[in-house]
């Protein structure tokens, strides 16, 4: 679509309708936004089919709006930094990551990689840390502040075409890759801790419930289904065999939503 609508969750009454240039790939939220508290404030930042990040703020009264270029193709993953929204990461087929500067709209770094991004992560907890996931299986943790690499996890297959850091066990990340969902502990980096086949054809989104580390939300082929797993057990909770139509997965306190 090329409209945003933010809602009210309390009446489901349109906040802001804003137009956006083009058909939008992704959203993130700033850590910035409220509407329960003084100042009023929506924030978070798009991607667009024309390679560019747009990063929109409001006061309820104004929509601002600054335009990002610098990546030459399509843009699959973005996230900000979780404590100011100073800083937001973005990750595209063009083979880099790009740090940029959400006041000034400056680029400030761009991450040379080997396969398309696919994923970028920053955890409230390890806010010196970012994750970036590559489609072909590498998973990086670079320092924020100076760029520098971390470590890096290796899936030892592809494609990757998403990935997650757990928020209530930092030490947790999650991808999806080829039909497999793979875990990694990040205090014993060298090997995949856990890799189980969970769609047949491919599995396409992994994310982790919001409240307990427990609980891993997949969407896959075939016919793009949704399931939810406790990973420690195995154990399959939820099944959705019916086709979903829809781009996206989060969580509300121990609920996976489409």
């Amino acid at each position: 679509t090329t409209e945003i609508y933010t809602l009210s969750l309390h009446d489901a009454l349109p906040i802001w309708e804003i137009h956006h240039d083009t058909r939008v790939q992704r959203l993130a939220w700033g850590p910035r936004t409220s509407q329960l508290v003084a100042p009023r404030c929506l924030e978070f930042a798009t991607s667009g089919t024309d390679h560019k990040l747009r990063i929109f703020r409001t006061d309820a009264t104004e929509v601002n709006v600054k335009l990002l270029k610098g990546h030459s193709d399509y843009i699959n993953g973005i996230a900000f930094e979780p404590e100011t929204g100073e800083l937001v990461i973005s990750c595209s087929d063009d083979h880099t990551a790009r740090m940029w500067d959400t006041s000034a709209g400056a680029l400030l770094h761009t991450f040379h990689l080997n396969s398309p991004g696919m994923s970028v992560c920053w955890h409230p907890s390890e806010a010196g840390k970012l994750l970036v996931a590559q489609k072909s299986g590498l998973i990086s943790l670079f320092n924020s502040s100076n760029y520098s690499p971390i470590l890096t996890l290796d899936c030892c297959s592809s494609p990757l075409l998403g990935a997650d850091w757990c928020l209530s066990n930092s030490s947790l990340v999650a991808a999806a890759v080829f039909s497999d969902i793979v875990y990694f502990d990040l205090s014993k980096p060298s090997l995949p801790t856990e890799r189980r086949s969970i769609h047949a054809d491919g599995a396409r989104t992994v994310s982790f419930s919001r409240s307990a580390d427990s609980l891993v939300a997949t969407i896959g082929k075939p016919g793009a289904t949704l399931k939810v797993c406790q990973h420690r057990s195995r154990l399959v909770v939820v099944d959705n065999q019916k086709k979903i139509i829809g781009g996206g997965l989060s969580w509300q306190i121990g609920r996976a939503h489409v």
